[in-house]
């Protein structure tokens, strides 16, 4: 899968201070936070979508093989989107 991703438009605020992110839901008003490793693969993602491209970069920057990586952003985009944080393709999922 290589799918764009994106914040839900007009949903979430997002903002990253000190390598950390702090995310909120709009709709819902619950809000997330994220660790130095979760928020490099929010940065990514967002810029390289979910696929090889956002592989490519991680394996650069982790240790880490490519099976494991891959499973680990499919299910951490899954959860964001099922949290309302993220759309694929700009859509509305």
């Amino acid at each position: 899968m290589n799918a764009r991703i994106a914040l839900r438009p007009g949903n979430v605020l997002s903002h990253t201070i000190d390598g950390e992110t702090v995310i909120l839901n709009l709709d819902n008003e619950k809000y997330f936070t994220m660790d130095a490793v979760a928020t490099r693969f929010w940065e990514v993602v967002l810029e390289h979508g979910q696929g090889e491209a956002a592989v490519d970069v991680l394996l650069e920057e982790y240790d880490v093989d490519r099976d494991t990586l891959m499973e680990d952003i499919d299910r951490w985009v899954e959860e964001s989107i099922g949290l309302g944080l993220l759309v694929r393709d700009g859509g509305s999922d």
